[in-house]
């Protein structure tokens, strides 16, 4: 019990990298309970991984493993570093150690770094980065208590330092190529996977799952996943060639080497990133803490846990799957499993969620390191794309919705540029004093910002959401409500709203009903929540360009891996047109050529509106094409047109495609088409016929039907019309199902006709069908105990099955057989011609379009062609005079056919200028975004972590560290009204003991009032003490001494002389052991309050402690939801203060820390007061509490903009 209390961190303490950002922001945060942050001096480390959250592992790059072993340093010679660790001359590329400056002091360095830090020194190394904001490497003496693991089985041969001076200047001459040099060291590991390749051939299906195991057993013996990592790899390669049919390439396995040492790694599409994954997550998942797949959407989760998570488990490890509105206890189940698939919102939001449950058996996340390894795909639209977006869980606010269609109204009325300017290139706008007075005569108002009814905010979002947001293209609108399309997917994002009042004035614009503002309970943005990860990783086709932000914000340095074939695809020349109109009929040429030579033709847009209007110009041409956007009736076939785009003729009109997870096989996907046609044949007799659709609404009466492209059919064999003919007829018997239950079936027929080890008995049933095998009934009574409709599964059900899974076999067959012949004439055509209608305003986007074409070395081609018309001229007509430009196009082009890229280049090359003035402008918004939520991040760190601790830590613990709290409340109440330095006389003892029995005295008529001595007999207690005083140092309240050892009672006095040195001036003086009795007299008296309290509780202890926690935790929470509104307030009022020539962000960090601090003192007072009460008052206030919540609506998780 006596280290009881530090299992709960104080106030405080993990504010400190916060304080010593600034001199200014410093001073204001040294409060008496705040440790001096210790400095870290470091060296510069190695220039390719500088700033690296997690360093390459292993033989090379020492650091941490999977399971938070610290790992052996390797071989310093290795880059060029003798033993002592000392750089060669010129440091950089031969990898300079980094070490903390004076080896002789670094065990008094480390006891600091201890104490003021209260993290461990054999921590992750990021966690200690970031709260240091430098990058250092701890030193050898802090592992020796612990063993290293063995020694590998074949070490390759140290390169001396003349020999890495020699890579050095090889790489200057190849145009230092770093990434190969990195590349190099990843080669070895590829070298070693294939060695053990015919050893996992020659092993059985038991033997190979048995690996599992026997690896497990070797982590606990001391291994360390290095030792492991080219055995297990080699592992998984060989359970993908027997599960999946497929086998991983070197340049694969690679990839997966990339992943494990926790770097970004950049694959081209196609290059298969989604089976290089289950290397490092198979791997790291040996360690036992999880492993989280992480992607854009609930759908490649799905695809992601049902495909490569066979090969996870073939080997023995579970697979869990999150997907919205699942319930909680499937949730957790799925966190438990070994390696958790979901998409980045989910995994957030059940983060925040498990931040505002009060019952810890109710948690989402596993309580034993909850975010232990991420491998995230497509890393830069989660981390990047997302970063200016935080995740928030809200509740209602009870605001007033009245005013948002006056103010519609208003701005519907006033005239750009007359009324207002709109900031170009930005959706900013300002009301001159024109708009001013026609906004107050048409509301009936004296004065637009009085302060007593202020309508300015209403009026100027009302303007911003007039010229700024536009329908079809940044959000849509469908029953009734107003729904975001991601700027960047093309999706449309259900539940994510606008916030500061924009998401209500769009609703007032479309005249949907408006929902009121939402009050934040709980928010993180991506940045900060993926920080918790002790190890990240991640992969995507384009992360290149961003690798400085990738270093700078997450640690993770990125990693070009090389093709598995070279690439042939053509990147044609940009092409730009005088107009929309012009560039439009151009495109519509352009498909036309391509589809009179039987190409396939990809057309990428940036809006819904834009892709309509070309889908309008193709069919006035009649021209057929597939149509996908984000309104609901193309985006439920999204996955099954992206597969179809490379049939032959095929032509696919698409919205953004980043993140659509589904490859463009040239030819077909055949997997997709033998399950869209197994659905054609069944799902009449699986799905019975459903209620007529509702009646559209006046905003969706103007969308158009679905358009889709009827592509050449397969032709079927003669045994594949029979099978499906047997799996008709079994459908008639034991349907119709509802539509989840067939979709299941469905699922698991494919899964069926897929399984390698049925392929023989496939094979029979195509060349003469008959009745099911024993086996396979057996197998289907293993895997399907449940019926997908819910009830018992039965042997009409197992027959239904059966049949599916020979006639999806069957289809599948005849489909690749088409999809072959098909590919082969689409690849002699130049393969797929890939259309671009407008440059993004991220370069990423662009090459994730052009990625499409091209895959696996097979040919294609791209082409850009833009118009001045194209929002990106919004910012090029700041810098090119809109005037000059228009004159100079009517001077040169007669019509808007003219490419005037053709004959001026200039204006194509500015067009690309833009993009990066573009990227540049939008990294400083995440930049500032990340800087200011460094403040309450950092704050939101300690109170989530004190959260945590009062529900899962021992009834001891909790009640420790509010002795702790009562201890700290007298001390504040000491400090206000007494001084050591003065004698007692002095002193106001009628005030502190007026405070104190304020702190004490919540009660009702079941209890006796808490008492304290007057102020005189105390007085003349403190004065009977001898003088000189006696020993100042006193043990923390309500601990006996006789419970303590003798090394427990040094290490508390400790703690407590840190304490009072931190105190300051106050405790030191003649009078000082005046003091400290005093102190320890008055909060001696709270906690006797408290244990007297607790006697008089009913027989129901567990009951009691559990209501104690949970109002605790209430309290906690209620403070902390205030402080993010009061965080919310001070970010909008520093903004102006850069009109004084002051730094908004500085100032708030000042005030942020400071509301922070006086937070922090109150909610400590509160729960001292909830450990006091009466039992009867303590249930008065709970049953107030659940009244209130009674009242308010379910909290809500959407994601603000």
């Amino acid at each position: 019990m006596a280290d009881a209390c530090c299992l709960l961190p104080r106030c405080g303490e993990t504010i400190i990298s916060l304080a010593s950002t600034s001199g200014r922001a410093g001073a204001a945060c040294q409060a008496r309970f705040l440790p001096a942050p210790q400095p870290w001096s470091a060296a510069p480390v190695p220039s390719v991984w500088a700033g690296c959250r997690s360093q390459p592992q292993g033989r090379y790059w020492g650091g941490r493993s999977a399971e938070g072993q610290p790992q052996r340093r390797g071989n310093r010679e290795q880059w060029g570093l003798p033993p002592g660790g000392r750089p060669l001359a010129g440091g950089g590329l031969t990898g300079a150690h980094t070490r903390r400056a004076g080896s002789t002091a670094g065990g008094a360095r480390q006891a600091a770094a201890r104490a003021s830090y209260r993290t461990p020194v054999t921590r992750d190394r990021a966690v200690a980065c970031r709260a240091a904001a430098v990058t250092f490497q701890v030193d050898e003496d802090d592992y020796k208590q612990e063993a290293p693991g063995p020694p590998p089985a074949a070490a390759p041969a140290v390169e001396t330092a003349p020999g890495v001076v020699q890579r050095v200047v090889a790489a200057v001459q190849r145009g230092l190529d770093l990434n190969e040099w990195v590349l190099r060291d990843f080669r070895q590991t590829v070298a070693a996977v294939r060695a053990w390749e015919g050893h996992m051939a020659a092993l059985s299906d038991e033997q190979l799952k048995g690996q599992t195991e026997r690896f497990r057993a070797r982590l606990r013996g001391g291994a360390t996943l290095e030792d492991l990592q080219a055995e297990a790899f080699a592992t998984v390669r060989e359970a993908a060639r027997r599960t999946l049919g497929m086998s991983h390439f070197d340049v694969q396995v690679l990839g997966g080497a990339v992943l494990h040492c926790g770097a970004v790694a950049e694959m081209r599409t196609g290059e298969g990133k989604t089976l290089v994954s289950t290397l490092p997550a198979y791997l790291n998942a040996l360690a036992g803490h999880g492993v989280h797949v992480i992607t854009v959407n609930d759908y490649l989760a799905k695809r992601d846990a049902e495909w490569v998570g066979r090969v996870h488990r073939f080997l023995g490890l579970s697979v869990g799957l999150i997907q919205a509105n699942m319930e909680t206890a499937a949730r957790r189940a799925a966190y438990l499993c070994d390696i958790t698939y979901a998409n980045n919102n989910e995994v957030g939001f059940d983060y925040l969620r498990d931040m505002v449950e009060l019952n810890k058996h109710l948690m989402r996340h596993r309580e034993a390191r909850p975010f232990h390894f991420a491998i995230i795909d497509e890393v830069d639209s989660v981390l990047i794309d997302e970063g200016r977006n935080p995740l928030i869980i809200s509740g209602p606010s009870g605001g007033n919705t009245d005013k948002y269609p006056q103010a519609a109204a208003a701005a519907a009325r006033m005239v750009k540029d007359q009324h207002y300017k709109v900031k170009e290139g930005s959706r900013a706008v300002e009301l001159l004093e024109e708009g001013v007075l026609e906004a107050e005569v048409f509301l009936g108002v004296a004065d637009l910002w009085a302060e007593d009814n202020t309508w300015a905010d209403f009026v100027v979002t009302a303007v911003r959401a007039k010229e700024g947001f536009k329908r079809d293209k940044d959000y849509i609108v469908k029953d009734g409500q107003v729904i975001i399309v991601d700027e960047f997917t093309g999706r449309s994002q259900p539940g994510r709203r606008y916030s500061d009042h924009l998401h209500q004035a769009l609703e007032a614009k479309e005249g949907v009903p408006i929902q009121p503002e939402m009050r934040t309970i709980a928010e993180i943005t991506h940045q900060a929540f993926f920080r918790l990860y002790a190890k990240l990783a991640g992969m995507t086709g384009t992360a290149k360009t961003e690798e400085s932000e990738f270093v700078r914000v997450y640690k993770l340095p990125v990693v070009v891996v090389p093709t598995n074939v070279p690439a042939v695809r053509a990147d044609l020349p940009l092409e730009v047109y005088p107009s929309a109109r012009g560039k439009f009929g151009a495109v519509a040429r352009e498909v036309l050529a391509m589809t009179r030579a039987g190409r396939p033709v990809l057309v990428g847009t940036t809006s819904v509106s834009s892709s309509e209007v070309l889908s309008d110009i193709l069919t006035a041409n009649g021209i057929s094409h597939n149509l996908l956007n984000a309104r609901p009736q193309y985006a439920a076939l999204e996955a099954e047109i992206i597969a179809q785009a490379g049939r032959f003729g095929a032509i696919t009109i698409s919205t953004n495609m980043a993140g659509r997870g589904t490859d463009i096989l040239l030819g077909g996907n055949a997997e997709m088409l033998a399950g869209t046609l197994l659905r054609k044949y069944l799902d009449p007799l699986l799905c019975p016929p459903g209620p007529e659709p509702p009646a559209l609404g006046p905003e969706e009466e103007a969308a158009p039907p679905p358009v889709t492209q009827v592509l050449p059919s397969v032709h079927c064999s003669t045994p594949t019309w029979v099978l499906l003919a047997q799996a008709q007829k079994a459908a008639r018997v034991v349907g119709p199902f509802d539509t989840d239950a067939a979709a299941a079936l469905v699922a698991r027929a494919t899964e069926l006709g897929l399984e390698r080890s049925l392929r023989a008995h496939w094979e029979r049933h195509v060349a003469a069908p008959h009745e099911m095998p024993p086996r396979l009934d057996a197998l289907l009574r293993e895997g399907d105990a449940a019926a997908p409709s819910g009830g018992e599964q039965t042997a009409e059900r197992r027959q239904l099955l059966f049949w599916m899974g020979a006639a999806y076999y069957a289809l599948h067959k005849d489909c690749s057989a088409h999809c072959k012949q098909e590919g082969e004439r689409v690849r002699a055509l130049g393969g797929l011609h890939v259309i671009g209608t407008q440059l993004h305003e991220s370069r990423r986007v662009d090459n994730q379009l052009k990625g499409r074409a091209g895959r696996q070395g097979d040919p294609g081609s791209s082409k850009f062609m833009v118009s001045l018309d194209d929002d990106l001229m919004l910012h090029f007509r700041a810098v090119l005079d809109p005037t000059r430009l228009s004159k100079f196009v009517d001077a040169v082009f007669a019509n808007d056919d003219y490419n005037i890229a053709a004959y001026t280049p200039a204006v194509g090359n500015e067009f690309r200028k833009l993009q990066v003035r573009m990227e540049k402008q939008h990294l400083r918004e995440r930049r500032q975004v990340m800087d200011f939520d460094a403040v309450p991040e950092v704050q939101r760190a300690y109170i989530y972590t004190l959260r945590q601790q009062l529900l899962t830590a021992p009834a001891a613990a909790v009640e420790a560290c509010m002795f702790q709290y009562m201890q700290d409340c007298v001390d504040d109440v000491i400090a206000r009204h007494a001084a050591a330095n003065q004698p007692p006389a002095t002193w106001d003892l009628a005030a502190i003991l007026a405070e104190v029995q304020q702190l004490g005295d919540a009660h009702v008529n079941d209890a006796p009032p808490f008492s304290l001595p007057p102020p005189s007999a105390l007085l003349a207690e403190l004065q009977a003490l001898p003088s000189p005083p006696g020993p100042a140092l006193a043990l923390p309240p309500g601990v006996p001494l006789r419970d303590l050892t003798i090394q427990e009672q040094r290490a508390i006095l400790a703690r407590q002389a840190r304490r009072s040195a931190q105190r300051g001036p106050e405790w030191s003086g003649p009078w000082r052991e005046a003091v400290q009795v005093l102190r320890s007299f008055l909060a001696e008296s709270l906690i006797a309050r408290h244990h007297a309290m607790a006697a008089l509780l009913p027989d129901a202890p567990v009951q009691q402690q559990q209501m104690l926690t949970q109002l605790l935790v209430v309290h906690l929470d209620d403070y902390w939801k205030l402080h993010l509104a009061n965080l919310k307030r001070l970010r909008s009022a520093v903004s102006v203060r850069g009109f004084g020539q002051m730094n908004p962000l500085e100032e708030f960090r000042i005030e942020g820390c400071r509301l922070f601090l006086g937070m922090l003192e109150t909610m400590r007072r509160n729960m001292v007061k909830i450990m006091v009460m009466s039992p009867g008052m303590r249930q008065k206030t709970w049953v107030d509490h659940e009244l209130t919540m009674l009242g308010q609506e379910d909290p809500q998780s959407d994601s603000r903009l």
